[in-house]
């Protein structure tokens, strides 16, 4: 059986239920105690500067005795949301389309702490990660919203990360209103966040690990996120 057709066949009622399951492509398992940390790369540019900070991050994090995963977003087919409000009709429900949301929620649900990692796309995050905070809505139950700010979702509990990469210096107004987008995401999901890293570097795949500074803020997230996940 292969990812999708798993992912079609098992996902929905796994998520309705709130259940933490294994994917038969993916590294997490219900059965270790080990910190289960997921990075959600949202670079199409494989190896390249938000990339490596992740990479780094991921890498130090495992070094510490947690299971790490990334997934490329960009590898991946989703959806816009609909904004139907068909995962929200007598309860909430999985999403109904039928797309690689599925899988990823999955791997959101499993793990304790997630990562999510942009570069600046316009002062804000790229479409492909766009699309899974959009698509994440599905993930609250609306008729246990409890503010404006807060919502009760599934992810509830979790630890969160960001990473936010842009090519100008200047990352107060650049890379922040990106870093809080994110952070109001997990705001509302109940997420945590443990850490962010905004940091600046050029067009050259990779040559933010010349930068000591945030490869080492890296490190730290990444040591910090083995420990309390």
């Amino acid at each position: 059986m292969d990812r999708r057709e798993f992912t079609k066949k098992t996902v929905k009622t796994a998520i309705a239920a709130g259940l933490v399951i294994s994917s038969p492509s993916g590294l997490f398992s219900k059965q270790s105690s080990k910190k289960k940390i997921l990075g959600l790369a949202g670079s199409p540019r494989k190896q390249g500067n938000t990339d490596t900070l992740l990479t780094t991050l991921l890498d130090a994090a495992h070094k510490e005795g947690a299971e790490t995963e990334k997934i490329y977003l960009i590898d991946h087919h989703i959806q816009p949301c609909l904004m139907c409000e068909k995962c929200h009709e007598n309860g909430r429900k999985p999403c109904f389309q039928k797309d690689d949301f599925h899988f990823i929620a999955e791997k959101m649900v499993a793990a304790d702490a997630i990562v999510i990692a942009s570069p600046v796309y316009w002062i804000t995050v790229t479409s492909s990660v766009k699309l899974i905070l959009d698509r994440a809505y599905s993930l609250i139950n609306q008729s246990l919203a409890v503010s404006l700010t807060t919502c009760n979702s599934i992810l509830n509990g979790k630890t969160g990360a960001i990473i936010v990469c842009g090519n100008s210096k200047d990352t107060q107004t650049y890379g922040e209103p990106l870093a809080n987008t994110i952070n109001h995401f997990y705001r509302w999901m109940g997420i945590q966040l443990a850490g962010k890293i905004v940091a600046s570097a050029g067009f050259v795949k990779g040559e933010v690990a010349d930068n000591e500074i945030v490869m080492n803020q890296a490190v730290e997230l990444g040591k910090k996120l083995a420990v309390s996940g």
